[in-house]
Parts: C-alpha cells; sequence; structure tokens
C-alpha cells in the first residue's frame, strides 16, 4: 500500500512540473504573438480559460507560422534566427 501513495505523490509531482514548464512554452510563444510585455496573456489564457486558437486568428497569414518557428525568407531561401 505504501508504494501505491509513494506513485500517486510522483504523479502529482510531475504534473505540477509539467504545469510550470507549460506555462513557460506559452509565455514565450505569447511575446511572439502578442509582442512584447504581454507574453503573461496567452499562459493565463490558455490554462485556465481556453485555447489558443483567437490568438493565432489575430494574424492568421502564412508568415506567423515562420515567425513562430524563428525562420525568416532571404532570396527565396528559409534560414533560422537565433536571438
Amino acid at each position: 500500500m505504501k508504494h501505491i501513495v509513494g506513485l500517486a505523490g510522483v504523479g502529482v509531482a510531475v504534473t505540477i512540473v509539467a504545469w510550470f514548464y507549460t506555462w513557460c512554452l506559452a509565455w514565450g510563444l505569447g511575446e511572439r504573438l502578442l509582442g512584447a510585455r504581454r507574453g503573461w496573456i496567452l499562459p493565463l489564457t490558455v490554462l485556465f480559460a481556453g485555447s489558443l486558437v483567437p490568438f493565432l486568428a489575430l494574424s492568421g497569414t502564412p508568415a506567423t507560422a515562420r515567425a513562430l518557428l524563428g525562420l525568416i525568407k532571404i532570396d527565396g531561401a528559409t534560414a533560422l534566427i537565433h536571438e
């Protein structure tokens, strides 16, 4: 019985760590989508209220996908931006 309780505690810890990691990833994505100093809006909305889709609709162009991935086009070739 002790092993079951111990595994439940590990599951809770992994869930909390994964939730925080998701928060950080969403914050970074929010910085790219919504602009500097507005990154906190995306994780708050995604993790507590809804989804990412309304934010993607703000600028739903192929250029948006490249910007989120850190890619740019130079003379027809795609390059990765290192910040």
